[in-house]
């Protein structure tokens, strides 16, 4: 009798569990939810700005040693000052088109030339390094005023050579820091022809694109 019942119970079991489904008695498997691995990234994306065509403002500073060769180095500086245009070949590499007003201190170990106010039009062609992170090939020419100790001053050729690294460090200004040669003249204390002054400077400053 008791065997009976227990047959009744399973093929009863049985009956139910075909005509409901498992579900009627066992809670289906759901895996762990997780997050998904794009919403991560979204919070990442474009946070570095790409390079894109459009005008540029530079404030720059910086120090050097400035001599002729054939005299001892002096203490130099200089400050600028650039209106720009860069121009996107790609959304990496691009050129900077800058009109720099500048000023600063040279000369050498026998006499002091100050620069009170001086043009350059300066080209860079930048390529990216890393994330961020743009290196530019410079270079440029232009005039200063040259103004030697106890001299009349006068206009004198100027220009440079240099690298320079942009960092993207938000997106309303970049970092730019750099070494370059600048090559200054003035007028020989005798009056006749230039001196050059070739001057090895590190240049820091801030970048703002518009």
């Amino acid at each position: 009798m008791k065997l009976e019942k227990k047959s009744l119970k399973f093929v009863a079991y049985l009956f139910l569990s075909v005509l409901f489904g498992n579900s009627l008695f066992l809670v289906a498997y759901e895996p762990p939810s997780s997050p998904e691995l794009h919403d991560s990234q979204e919070k990442y994306k474009n946070v570095m700005p790409k390079n894109k065509s459009g005008m540029i403002l530079d404030v720059t500073g910086g120090i050097g040693l400035s001599t002729a060769f054939q005299t001892s180095a002096a203490f130099s500086y200089t400050g600028a000052l650039g209106f720009g245009y860069r121009y996107a070949i790609t959304t990496w590499n691009v050129w900077d088109f800058v009109f720099e007003l500048d000023f600063g201190l040279g000369g050498d170990g026998a006499r002091e030339v100050g620069y009170p106010i001086g043009v350059l039009m300066r080209f860079d062609y930048g390529m990216p390094i890393n994330e961020g992170v743009n290196l530019f090939f410079q270079f440029g020419a232009g005039a200063a005023w040259a103004k030697p100790v106890k001299q009349d001053g006068k206009f004198s050729p100027q220009g440079l050579l240099g690298l320079q690294f942009e960092f993207a460090a938000t997106r309303v200004f970049r970092v730019l820091v750099g070494p370059r040669i600048s090559f200054k003249t003035a007028p020989e204390p005798a009056g006749n022809g230039l001196t050059i002054f070739y001057v090895p400077e590190l240049l820091v400053g801030l970048r703002f694109p518009f």
